[in-house]
């Protein structure tokens, strides 16, 4: 019994002691796994109103945070300007809502016009690594 525990301890021990590269990993997969598949429902899309954060984080992506919620938004190779829109166009299967449908664009305050090639949810902690990540650079 008491081998065992030790064992698990170790164990225990070699996990924690990796788990930090490992989150950022995680969060990493987190933002490369983001696809074109809209949010169905409508309670867990962005409303555009809420947003408190917009970081840019590689071309094309951009990390927001929404009232409690995290997301990825891709936008499509076309768009270079990463500055917090100034107006949304939205579709009409949630309006008021952004959820990664078809014709969704952002509005640059530049005037530039963004597709949003998808939308993703994130967890807290992938959202929190892949910040740390970009404010490292």
């Amino acid at each position: 019994m008491i081998q065992l525990r030790t064992r698990y301890l170790s164990w225990l021990i070699v996990l924690l002691s990796i788990s930090s590269p490992r989150v950022l990993a995680q969060a990493q997969t987190s933002l490369t796994r983001a696809t074109n598949t809209p949010i169905h429902s409508a309670s867990l899309c962005l409303t555009p109103s809420r947003i408190n954060t917009w970081i840019p984080v590689k071309n094309h992506i951009v990390l927001i945070k929404s009232g409690e919620r995290q997301y990825v938004m891709r936008f499509g190779k076309d768009c270079d300007d990463h500055t917090e829109p100034s107006a949304w166009m939205m579709s009409t299967v949630h309006p008021n809502l952004l959820c990664g449908n078809s014709g969704e664009q952002a509005i640059m305050s530049s005037g530039a016009i963004c597709p949003i090639k998808s939308l993703s949810l994130i967890s807290q902690a992938d959202y929190e690594a892949l910040e740390a990540k970009n404010e490292s650079k």
